[in-house]
């Protein structure tokens, strides 16, 4: 597990999903459109539903998403045709990593998520018709053949393998040429997390990997996916990488590392770990 010093981003925490709130709980909104949300002129997050209505022309489509001791919190979808008053400003949720409280960050996450699955589930995907948002839990009803739509989540593995004082790096190649990453995938059918993790290294790089441990996990709402995040140490094998998915990769000493990935991903969670225990072994 992840030491106490690591927090995990977009995560909730204290939430509780599937009770109804309180009566008399104290209604908190939350607007959403895409990956963003609204920020208020501080800055920060835009929740007082009063100040969300001075946004919106009609009283909005809104959707519980959980309660905690502050009140309820609900999510509002928003059109990009949504013009905001001066001072406020759609901000993309991974911009407000440190700048909000972690746990407002994963209410805000969970609202992205959901308000996504709904965006993406109006219609049926058994007969067609048109969707209804079912009014006692987080899903879709369809009127016309009675099937239920559950939000989507993708499992993704993410490993950062260790090979004595070194760890292996990868550069995607769809991403900024001077920041450096582990290896990550998403898990297929009839697979273990641990097959999942095997496979994309050996696909990825092309080296064999042993001591698979699990490590921490955390939600990544862009749009839908759960990192689970693994360390494993090499086994065998010279680095051959694949074009389409790494544009660089190799051993890097702990002491010396590539430009990392900013705090706030698992990527980062992963890679200080490793660097903590190769930090500790050397001292000991």
């Amino acid at each position: 597990m992840i030491p106490e010093e690591h927090t995990v981003p977009f995560a909730t925490d204290g939430l509780v999903y599937h009770r109804d709130p309180p009566p008399g709980t104290r209604e908190h909104w939350i607007l959403v459109d895409g990956p963003s949300v609204v920020t208020g002129r501080d800055g920060t997050l835009l929740s007082d539903p009063a100040a969300c209505r001075t946004v919106l022309a009609d009283d909005p489509d809104r959707f519980m998403i959980g309660y905690d001791p502050r009140g309820s919190w609900c999510a509002v979808p928003i059109s990009g045709s949504v013009l905001l008053p001066d001072g406020y400003a759609r901000t993309h949720l991974r911009s407000l990593y440190g700048v909000i409280p972690d746990d407002l960050l994963g209410i805000a996450s969970r609202a992205v998520a959901l308000s996504r699955f709904f965006h993406t589930h109006r219609f049926c995907g058994i007969c067609g018709a048109e969707m209804n948002r079912k009014e006692d839990e987080i899903a879709t009803l369809c009127p016309s053949c009675g099937h239920i739509g559950y939000p989507v989540i993708n499992p993704v593995v993410i490993v950062c393998i260790r090979q004595g004082d070194r760890i292996l790096l990868a550069r995607s190649p769809r991403f900024l040429p001077a920041v450096y990453g582990v290896i990550a995938g998403f898990v297929e059918a009839g697979e273990t997390l641990e097959q999942a993790v095997a496979r994309e290294v050996a696909e990825e790089v092309g080296i064999a990997i042993d001591t698979i441990r699990y490590r921490c996990s955390q939600p990544w709402p862009f749009p839908h996916s759960l990192m689970v995040g693994f360390t494993a140490s090499y086994a065998g094998g010279s680095i051959r990488i694949d074009p389409n998915e790494i544009g660089e990769a190799g051993w890097y000493s702990y002491e010396s590392l590539p430009t990392l990935p900013a705090a706030g991903s698992i990527t980062r969670i992963l890679i200080d770990l490793v660097v903590e225990e190769i930090s500790r072994d050397t001292k000991s």
